[in-house]
């Protein structure tokens, strides 16, 4: 059996999050989003990007 990996590159989670990765690599650099360094790699928690598609969206005047 394969288990799901813990983490995602900047790439993938950008692409989930519908944010360009530029865009997160701004945001882990800014500490707004945690990021793990590994080398050169810079890699995001699965279970954080996971969180932030969960998350009720943050809209002023409610859901739309």
């Amino acid at each position: 059996m394969k288990r799901k990996r813990r983490t995602v590159t900047i790439s993938e989670a950008a692409e989930a999050l519908g944010v360009a990765p530029k865009t997160l690599y701004r945001a882990v650099n800014r500490g707004e989003v945690p990021g793990i360094r590994v080398g050169r790699r810079l890699l995001v928690p699965r279970d954080f990007v996971d969180r932030i598609l969960a998350a009720k969206p943050d809209v002023p005047g409610g859901e739309r």
